[in-house]
């Protein structure tokens, strides 16, 4: 199951509005978080929305409960959360500079 999601990951072929839009031409393309025009696959996973952050915290933070009730070592558990928390700050300020640039 996990090579399925991990391949329409990579592919870009999940449920997006940017793709929906493109099969059924009435969805609109924009996030519904954000309303960022269009929504592509890398967005769903870095928009700047405070919702959105809220729900990957709690995420993250369900993640760190799960490896403490799982017996990890208590320095790596510790060390995770900021680390990924951290990581999709950063990635996310890239893909939003990315965002901003004009194609020629």
């Amino acid at each position: 199951m996990f090579s399925v999601w991990a391949t329409k990951q990579v592919s870009g072929f999940f449920g997006n509005n940017h793709l929906m839009n493109h099969i059924d031409g009435h969805t609109v393309d924009t996030c519904p978080n954000c309303g960022c025009h269009p929504e592509r696959p890398q967005h769903i996973f870095f928009c700047r929305d405070p919702a959105r952050s809220a729900v990957f915290n709690s995420s993250v933070d369900r993640l760190v409960e799960w490896l403490a009730s799982q017996r990890t070592d208590a320095s790596l558990t510790l060390s995770f959360s900021p680390n990924i928390s951290s990581w999709s700050r950063r990635c996310s300020d890239v893909l939003f500079v990315y965002s901003t640039l004009t194609v020629l």
